[in-house]
């Protein structure tokens, strides 16, 4: 991993490549998409990073919009001397890959989002809220953790990729405390900003080649709210995901794989 502004990211394949971004999702970090990206180093320069408040960069005390993201996108592309990369955005950074196709055309080649809508369901938001909340960080140990989210956590969400999420979150800290990777204060910062945001008008305005794609099991993007996005803008394509959830990149990685190829 490498730091630029602050920021922390890695780089893979060949300087010479066309240059795609993955975005990961709220509470995620740059290696969330690891498993997929190694794919297409053969083909692209591929970058990862954590955004603002997440892994090991920035985490300011405020400063959580889906604009100020955004921004961080092109300080980092500026940064890299890079012109324009196509993106690719799962949950939040699907919201953030919409914003920079929307302020910065100019820099995106083509565009990719992942399994959310325009606009934000408040019964979501506070599901996610209240799931951080119940976390009793810090932990004394590695093994208190586990154990938490082994028993309580898992017996109480019944979800084993969200159960592997949170967990992932967790790491030790100077003082020897187990707790958030991330800034609580900035993620819910996200949370109650995004709770108002309204990216129709972005979504109806978008020139860029863009795919959207859904897990057919997902809540965060209901099947109607995903054929509407299709209506409205006709230039969109669609993939939905047999058998995937909200995570789609982590429960199908290979059919993303091909879709992200088709398209790429």
């Amino acid at each position: 991993m490498s730091q630029l502004n602050g920021f922390n990211y890695q780089i893979h394949g060949q300087d010479a490549n066309p240059k795609v971004v993955f975005l990961h999702g709220l509470m995620g970090f740059a290696s969330n998409w690891r498993g997929v990206a190694r794919h297409f180093e053969s083909r692209f320069q591929v970058l990862l990073y954590d955004q603002r408040g997440h892994g090991k960069s920035p985490q300011p005390t405020t400063g959580y919009s889906i604009a100020e993201y955004a921004q961080d996108f092109v300080t980092i592309l500026d940064g890299l001397g890079w012109e324009k990369a196509s993106l690719v955005g799962h949950s939040m950074g699907g919201r953030v890959a919409i914003e920079v196709a929307s302020r910065f055309p100019q820099r995106i080649e083509k565009l990719v989002v992942v399994d959310i809508g325009p606009v934000s369901d408040i019964r979501s938001m506070t599901a996610i809220e209240e799931k951080i909340n119940s976390v009793p960080v810090p932990f004394a140990s590695r093994d208190e953790a586990r154990t938490f989210f082994d028993t309580e956590f898992l017996q109480k969400y019944k979800n084993e990729t969200l159960k592997q999420f949170f967990y992932a979150n967790i790491e030790q800290k100077a003082n020897g405390e187990f707790t958030w990777k991330f800034s609580r204060p900035g993620i819910l910062e996200t949370l109650w900003k995004a709770r108002t945001l309204n990216q129709w008008p972005q979504v109806e305005a978008l020139t860029v080649p863009t795919l959207w794609i859904r897990g057919e099991k997902s809540a965060d993007l209901p099947q109607d709210l995903f054929e509407e996005i299709l209506r409205r803008n006709l230039h969109i394509l669609g993939v939905e995901v047999p058998g995937a959830g909200h995570w789609v990149h982590a429960d199908k990685p290979q059919e993303t794989i091909e879709a992200l190829a088709d398209f790429l």
